[in-house]
């Protein structure tokens, strides 16, 4: 026994991650070993220390102090968390764990089993907030349970009537300084890169919500202010609860954050070297939304006062994972790898993408409703846009084998009108067993038939909906209306009725019922518009909070047990789609971001095939063509079989140029240019990515397959070749790339 207990000793000596190790930074103390993995803390100040592989030291706050930071800015980085809270006024304030709990005694420390329990006091606020650390197979999870939240009496016992609003998870963690090389990574759109002094002042920071706006806070549409001001183009959704860190040091070296629980209350946060000399990023828990509304009194007129959320719409622990990467991993691909990882472990996500398969999508309606009057008297008339036959027709006629057909607006009332709930085509349309017939025709040529239904927006009332119990409401109890953004402005189009979202603690109900009838159609896959797409709450009395629709939406998908295609593609649906359309093709543009990257799409290619919006819809459809070979897309096309015309003054008004056959020769030629690329390479992850100078970008799939796009008027010169202008080249991949 002694033999073998010293052989071990000698194995953990050669082996990180068993036992031994480095030693611990000057001032820390070993907290934590395990999963290959070292945490060191500062009992007395809070801080941490991960060692990750090859000995890289991650700090959650930077040494020394900062001559540049002043007031709070000087606190936080020296804090391990921050809280906002709102008092009894309704006024929102700040903490700093550094400022008002450390220095204030308020900090106790402690190792509990394989756990690091970290407490913080704010005696001033009479707040208390618990973190606790841990580490698993290449990661160190931190974790704040919403019950380790709390607002604790006054001296007198009185009730305290501070609310936590926010609490900021190790905003300072893994930051770069003045003198580092490197980048931030931030999940806005398909994915953004910041440069480490980059020196913008104009944005202070980035700041999203993970999964959009909550609709069921916020009913209309539209930019806020703020960012309406940094935005060159449109603010695009955070479908990735995921942030990072790159440095150049020790020829790599990054850290990938990962929320995996609450992540529908997260936000993701970043800032370079301007009021401080630190650039970082970092996620923030919204333990409560907060917003305000305006009061009127006799006494003292109208006024604004402060309201956040209800208690007990927030459950469970928030959690951020922290991957260390080194060497070869320590990259953009790395960082996607290290995502996908989880996904795949926890999340349900498996290769569905078979190799060769690279669809053509093709986005087809089947009728609409729209005002006409006969001898003056207005009434409403169906219009029927493309038939089973039109669809057939459209297929055969394009000739493409791959072709993946979503059905949109073929159920009588349902398209922006009355909840789905018989799912059976309109007489015009077809029948369900033609409908069943031409999936089966396609699917033999590596296609396939989606019928969508939209259950989550309802537009009226009736068969089975009734909107003070089964829509979203406010925390007044009333329906949170939604609005269409006017094209002219950011306000409401009054020329479009508001409408209704459908309460998550209602989708069982809903969509339960609507896939019975639904496999009744013998068709093998659906089309689930806006469950992807939209993650709202619902503030009703006992109502269902954001955190929890992840979890809910999942319940849908698996109560569905056959193909789903989604839209959007927000990460906890994303994971257990088989198709993915109007994934993001681009960031937001922000003056702080340096550049757009595809890093959503560099996790999920070669897993889940995906589009990135319609080509026929794009200002230029050459550089879309173009875009697709660069995130590795399949083309989108949204089209009608006939009565285009029919288009103008409906609901389908969006549709330009919508006659498939004036596309017909575009489609043909920009797929077979497409695909000649991209279906050898389907199957395959994206291992590598890099904007070029001049207007172009370099994408290399599996390791092996460089594709480079110029989106310049001119060709572009790289080392020994050249990329045609508004063209490309594929080449075989150099190493290293």
């Amino acid at each position: 026994m002694k033999r073998f207990a010293s052989a071990l000793l000698a194995l953990s000596l050669l082996l990180p991650g068993i036992a031994g190790g480095s030693a611990a930074p000057e001032g820390f103390e070993e907290a934590l070993r395990g999963g290959g993995l070292a945490l060191y803390a500062d009992f007395a100040t809070g801080n941490v220390a991960l060692e990750g592989p090859g000995g890289a030291l991650w700090r959650s706050n930077p040494e020394g102090q900062d001559a540049r930071a002043r007031g709070v800015h000087r606190f936080t980085l020296q804090s391990q968390i921050a809280v906002t809270y709102q008092n009894e006024r309704g006024t929102s304030l700040s903490l700093t764990s550094a400022a008002d709990s450390v220095n204030a005694g308020g900090l106790r420390m402690q190792a509990q089993g394989d756990e690091l329990l970290a407490e913080y006091d704010f005696p001033k606020a009479r707040i208390r907030v618990r973190v606790y650390y841990s580490l698993g197979p290449g990661f160190l999870r931190v974790r704040v349970p919403v019950e380790g939240i709390e607002p604790y009496a006054l001296e007198d016992g009185s009730r305290n009537l501070n609310a936590v609003t926010a609490v900021d998870v190790l905003p300072l963690m893994g930051a770069g300084g003045e003198d580092d090389r490197g980048w931030l990574l931030v999940p806005d759109g398909s994915g953004a890169l910041i440069r480490f002094n980059n020196r913008v002042t104009s944005m202070v920071e980035y700041s999203a919500s993970v999964y959009g706006k909550d609709h069921g806070v916020e009913g209309q549409l539209g930019l806020s202010d703020a960012l309406a001001l940094q935005a060159r183009t449109r603010e695009e959704t955070v479908r990735l609860p995921v942030f990072g860190v790159f440095h150049e040091r020790n020829g790599g070296e990054a850290l990938l954050g990962v929320v995996t629980r609450n992540d529908a209350k997260a936000s993701v946060l970043a800032r370079v070297s301007n009021l401080t000399s630190w650039n970082y990023a970092w996620s923030r828990f919204r333990v409560r939304n907060a917003g305000s509304m305006m009061m009127n009194s006799k006494e003292f007129g109208a006024s604004v006062i402060g309201v956040s959320e209800r208690d007990g719409l927030t459950r469970g622990d928030y959690e951020v994972r922290y991957y260390p990467l080194s060497g070869g991993d320590a990259t953009l691909a790395g960082m996607a790898a290290a995502y996908r990882g989880y996904l795949r472990e926890e999340m349900g996500l498996e290769n569905r993408v078979r190799e060769g398969e690279y669809p053509l999508y093709l986005e087809l309606y089947g009728q609409v409703k729209k005002p006409a009057q006969l001898l003056g008297i207005p009434y409403t008339k169906a219009v029927t846009l493309t038939t089973l036959d039109d669809a057939r027709e459209i297929t055969d006629t394009l000739g493409v084998p791959q072709a993946v057909v979503r059905w949109e607006g073929w159920m009588p009332d349902s398209s922006f009108e009355f909840i789905p709930q018989d799912a059976r085509p309109a007489g015009a349309l077809g029948t369900a067993q033609a409908m069943a017939a031409m999936d089966a025709d396609l699917r033999a040529r590596g296609g396939a038939l989606f019928p969508s239904a939209d259950l989550l927006n309802v537009y009226r009332g009736g068969r089975g909906f009734w909107p003070i119990r089964d829509a979203v409401l406010s925390p007044v109890n009333a329906p949170q209306l939604q609005f269409k953004p006017s094209y002219a402005s950011r306000a409401a189009d009054t020329a479009v009725p508001p409408w209704y979202l459908l309460s998550p603690a209602r989708y069982a109900n809903f969509f339960g019922r609507f896939f019975a009838s639904w496999r009744t159609l013998g068709v093998e896959g659906l089309s689930l518009r806006a469950l992807a797409d939209i993650c709202t709450s619902d503030n009703r009395s006992g109502g269902t909070g954001r955190g929890e629709v992840p979890g809910i939406v999942r319940g849908v998908l698996q109560a569905l047990g056959a193909e789903a295609m989604l839209d959007g593609g927000n990460a906890y649906a994303a994971a257990l789609a088989r198709h993915l359309l109007d994934t993001p093709a681009g960031s937001s543009g922000y003056t702080l971001c340096d550049e757009a990257v595809p890093f959503y799409q560099m996790v999920f290619h070669g897993f889940i095939p995906y589009g990135i919006g319609q080509a026929n819809h794009a200002a230029d459809t050459r550089a879309f063509l173009l875009r697709c070979l660069e995130y590795g897309a399949s083309p989108q096309f949204m089209l009608v079989g006939g009565n285009a015309w029919e288009l103008a003054d409906s609901r389908l008004a969006f549709l330009f140029s919508p006659d498939w056959r004036a596309w017909e020769e575009e489609i043909r030629e920009g797929y077979a240019m497409l695909s000649s690329v991209l279906g050898a390479v389907a199957h395959l992850p994206i291992t590598g990515h890099r904007n070029l100078e001049g207007g172009g970008a370099v994408t290399v799939y599996g390791g092996r397959t460089a594709v480079y796009v110029n989106y310049s008027q001119e060709d572009l010169a790289l080392d020994g070749f050249t990329v045609p202008a508004m063209g490309y080249l594929v080449r075989e991949a150099a190493d290293g790339e």
